[in-house]
């Protein structure tokens, strides 16, 4: 049967975040995971205190604002979490809290999201103490102006931008703002 041969099905907590995997590694090994329901995002904020080595975390498809508030809240027991990937609409207030956060992918899957990624967004971002590299793929919103924010970074080394509406002069203008990050536009 499938409880035979998935013995770990009797932990309920990893039920949401394990689909078929026939093995699980001991919690303190779990280095990653992705969340794309607050049923698992709950599940995996629930076991902060037992995944001590969680790196990464990325966070797509149904999760809601309910859902990232508790993530939000969690973020701080993830001790040596440093990598970020979102794709969805991040409610203002989230993102400054991502304090130990070295790397963020922020994506958008059209048609199905509206372009949530505002300048307040960008504000908190710029803001984040420990942030080395940054990604922005699909967000057409993303203009001239709507990026300058960023360029109060103190600790930005890479910037990557995919399908925005930045001008070759604004391209120039955020290169020549942050002399000390690699900006790539492609």
């Amino acid at each position: 049967t499938g409880a035979s041969r998935q013995p770990w099905r009797s932990c309920g907590w990893l039920t949401p975040l394990a689909g078929d995997l026939p093995n699980l590694p001991r919690d303190d090994a779990v280095l990653s995971a992705g969340v794309e329901t607050d049923a698992q995002l709950l599940a995996l904020c629930q076991m902060a205190p037992r995944l001590r080595n969680l790196e990464s975390i990325a966070v797509w498809g149904q999760v809601s604002p309910a859902g990232l508030a508790r993530l939000q809240t969690t973020v701080p027991q993830f001790k040596r979490l440093v990598h970020l990937q979102l794709s969805v609409a991040a409610p203002v207030g989230f993102l400054k809290s991502l304090t130990n956060i070295r790397t963020l992918f922020v994506w958008r899957e059209p048609p199905t999201q509206v372009h949530w990624l505002t300048s307040a967004h960008l504000q908190e971002i710029a803001e984040l103490p420990r942030l080395e590299v940054l990604m922005f793929l699909g967000f057409g919103n993303l203009n001239d102006a709507s990026v300058k924010p960023l360029t109060r970074s103190t600790s930005l080394k890479h910037l990557l931008l995919r399908i925005t509406s930045i001008s070759s002069a604004g391209q120039q203008q955020l290169s020549e703002a942050m002399p000390n990050c690699k900006i790539r536009f492609w």
